[in-house]
């Protein structure tokens, strides 16, 4: 519907730039001007109720790394909104892909050699209180692991 009143004022525009220039180009003017107000008070709106949630606020439960297509792998996961009044509409994660010698101690990491890292951005609308399952495709090339995969996962951001 815009674009069609958008094309109706242009053509007017024109019809008018042919007999009064002058008018023509000041009601583009004034029109471009309004435009641009707008645009920048909708973006510092909604810049504004986009509030940043404390990470410590959201939680990442049983998460779980498959391999999928090519050097893809999928991540799901259920996230935890744990915030009393925000709900979480965006998280930014940090998966790491360590490559741990086999008898490795399970919560040592200092052992293993980091493969690979992949941030992706996920998603999805979990009111405060609640919690989902969520899902990625993720990619780290073509990493060959020679002793045990593990996995770390790291909350980066998120976002109301």
């Amino acid at each position: 519907m815009q674009w069609i009143l958008l094309g109706v004022v242009g053509v007017a525009l024109l019809a008018l730039a042919t007999r009064y220039p002058k008018i023509a180009f000041g009601l583009l003017g004034a029109l471009l001007l309004g435009a641009a107000l707008i645009v920048s008070l909708t973006a510092e709106q909604g810049a504004w109720r986009r509030q940043q949630l404390p990470v410590q606020d959201i939680q990442i439960q049983t998460p779980m790394m498959r391999p999928g297509y090519g050097d893809s792998y999928q991540f799901s996961a259920r996230l935890l909104n744990a915030h009393g009044r925000l709900a979480l509409r965006e998280a930014v994660l940090r998966i790491s892909m360590l490559d741990c010698p086999a008898g490795a101690d399970q919560h040592a990491d200092r052992e293993c050699t980091l493969l690979g890292q992949a941030e992706p951005r996920v998603h999805v609308k979990i009111p405060p209180q609640q919690a989902r399952d969520v899902s990625a495709n993720v990619v780290f090339g073509a990493a060959k692991p020679s002793g045990a995969l593990r996995w770390k996962y790291q909350l980066l951001e998120t976002r109301s």
